[in-house]
């Protein structure tokens, strides 16, 4: 067999292969397929789909200026030997290093009408432009080629040169050939992959066009001023704010860019939005608003900045800026029903992980604020201080009861209060801060009729349960809906030490629950003998 026919004979094997693959399912498999693979079934696919006439260069400067950039590149070589097939390769290999594994297989697994041979890098100045080839580019547009010549892999040239960072004579270029700066490929316009890589002084030129426009969002709606926000880059955000075109206050996925950097921690860039006058925040967009954000995340210095913005007036329900253009009201609730308070004493445990550090602090600026209301409920009916009681955040509970107007008897949907939760958590702590209130209500019951002490024996915590004796002992033997005393929640429990402290406090033993069962009926029901034995002497006793 020839070498020739030795070709032919590859060539149909690889027709037989490709046409028996079933590319459905390529994309669930990418990430196990290596690259050469990938560039072997895109290449086969495009060379069956047609004759293969892709990206034909006859230009003979453009192949001598590609054989003088890298001669021992796969394109150079295919352009200088004028081996077609080679170059199809090669710019196959290309489109693969700059879509990736995945997209090119999800193009290969559903194929558009379009076949791919007419998309495959059509243009020559998007891959010089990809490639960052100054001459050749130069040499292009002088000979007529199209500033804005689309690549479906590529994209313009313009975007293709912005990818990467460094680029700014053949930005600069292009932009003086008048290409469209507002239009971009998979990444978005030139502008948003020039802040994403932090290119400065391709931000400054792109901004410096007249035709430019900043606002324009990629795919997902988002626009660079907000990414800028959102990620930190404070060098790249002092430029757009710059610009004339820029709308500071363009919501993109429902938040503004003042949201994002609040809620993202950028002091510096919230700063620098807070001292234009025509900034606004907005509290009346649900959880995306500034003011939520900071409390979600626990930015006491970003919450400091916004507070420090407003004129606090307690006469309205809300807060009149300054400078503003809005109401702002710092007792915003949510969809749900939550709010800036409610959100950072829930989440202020310090030692629950680093994520949660600051929690403390925002809730100490919050209540330093006088318009703002301590006692506005969020999920559950729940104050901030029954949330922060519930989840023994005791520095956050002594914060709260510092405010004179704090109701400390406030209950949530099951008409329980904070007392209630703090004696039933075990948080002797808080117990005590809350019991050194006056206007507390030890015996405030709940939906079924309970009060703190009786989720305190039931749960065996024998010290909350001596300092609720202590401050009211007649809630001793109060009974709950279904009868049961504090006496029978602990011998129901076991809790011994619950039970010897009752009694000294001359439990009463003959009480008993709506199916006539006293404290001893328990004790011999559960099998807590040595509960039984004390029971039963202590009934003689009284007989």
């Amino acid at each position: 067999m020839t070498a020739a026919e030795g070709g032919r004979f590859d060539a149909v094997v690889s027709d037989l292969a490709i046409r028996k693959l079933d590319l459905k399912h390529l994309v669930e498999t990418a990430p196990q397929i290596n690259r050469d693979t990938i560039i072997w079934l895109l290449y086969q696919k495009v060379r069956l789909e047609g004759d293969g006439d892709v990206t034909r260069v006859r230009n003979s400067h453009y192949v001598h200026a590609q054989a003088t950039f890298r001669n021992d590149d796969l394109m150079v070589r295919a352009l200088l030997n004028g081996d077609h097939h080679l170059e199809l390769r090669a710019a196959c290999a290309l489109a693969v290093s700059y879509q990736g594994a995945i997209a090119i297989c999800e193009r290969l697994a559903n194929p558009c009408q379009k076949p791919l041979q007419c998309r495959l890098l059509r243009s020559n100045l998007a891959v010089a432009a990809y490639r960052g080839q100054g001459s050749i580019i130069r040499s292009l547009v002088a000979q007529g080629s199209r500033v804005d010549s689309w690549d479906d892999f590529l994209g313009p040239p313009l975007y293709a040169a912005a990818i990467f960072p460094g680029r700014v004579t053949i930005v600069a270029f292009l932009l003086k050939s008048k290409a469209n700066p507002n239009v971009g490929g998979s990444l978005g316009t030139p502008l948003l992959v020039a802040m994403w890589n932090r290119d400065e002084s391709v931000v400054q030129l792109l901004l410096q066009n007249s035709e430019v426009d900043p606002n324009q969002p990629d795919r997902q709606g988002f626009t660079a001023l907000w990414w800028a926000c959102f990620s930190g880059k404070s060098d790249i955000v002092r430029l757009l704010l710059d610009h004339k075109k820029t709308d500071p206050n363009l919501k993109c996925g429902g938040q503004t860019p003042l949201a994002a950097a609040a809620g993202r921690g950028h002091e510096m860039i919230v700063g620098w939005l807070l001292e234009r006058e025509d900034v606004f925040i907005d509290l009346k967009n649900g959880t995306h608003c500034p003011l939520w954000c900071v409390a979600f995340a626990g930015q006491p210095h970003v919450l400091q900045l916004l507070l420090d913005k407003l004129e606090v007036s307690a006469d309205d329900y809300g807060l009149h800026s300054k400078t503003l253009l809005c109401d702002v009201n710092p007792n915003y609730h949510d969809g749900k029903g939550d709010n800036p308070l409610w959100e950072a004493a829930k989440n202020g445990h310090a030692d629950v992980a680093a994520v949660f550090e600051g929690h403390e602090d925002v809730v100490d600026v919050l209540l330093g604020c006088d318009a703002l209301n301590p006692n506005l409920k969020g999920g559950w009916s729940e104050s901030p201080l029954i949330v922060a009681s519930t989840n023994g955040l005791t520095r956050i509970v002594a914060m709260l009861l510092q405010r004179t107007e704090i109701n400390i008897n406030l209950v949530d949907c099951n008409h329980r209060t904070a007392l209630s939760f703090a004696s039933e958590k075990d948080h002797e702590a808080i117990v005590h801060l809350l019991l050194n209130r006056s206007d507390v209500d030890v015996g405030k019951v709940d939906q079924w009729g309970r009060t703190p002490l009786s989720w305190a024996g039931e749960k065996g915590h024998v010290e909350i349960v001596r300092l609720l004796l202590q401050h009211q002992p007649t809630l001793m033997n109060m009974q709950d809906a279904d009868g049961n005393t504090c006496l029978i929640e602990a011998v129901r429990g076991g809790h011994l030490a619950v039970v010897e402290l009752l009694l000294d406090f001359n439990a009463d033993i003959c009480l008993k629950d709506w199916k006539n069962r006293t404290a001893l009926c328990w004790a011999r029901q559960r099998r807590h003998q040595i509960i039984e034995a004390i029971l039963a002497r202590r009934r003689e006793e009284h007989l």
